[in-house]
């Protein structure tokens, strides 16, 4: 049984991993492929802070190590 709990919502909210929307009655009834580009007009994101800056710093940093750990694989099984 997994849950949320609030700092852990308000957390991904303020690193901009979530959007938020004002959500209508009729979204619920939109073709489920469908529905994202329904509310993509309304989603909005929390405001650039220092905690979305370093989430994304960090991430940046993740990714360039994978792609130089993938790089490296490829090179390891070239040779």
């Amino acid at each position: 049984d997994a849950r949320w709990t609030r700092a852990q919502l308000l957390g991904e909210i303020a690193k901009s991993s979530w959007g938020l929307c004002q959500a209508r009655t009729s979204d619920l009834f939109e073709k489920a492929n469908n529905r994202y580009n329904t509310v993509l007009s309304r989603l909005v994101y929390a405001p650039v802070s220092e905690m979305s800056e370093e989430y994304a710093r960090n991430n940046m940093v993740a990714l360039r190590r994978g792609a130089m750990e993938a790089a490296q694989y490829v090179n390891d099984e070239g040779q």
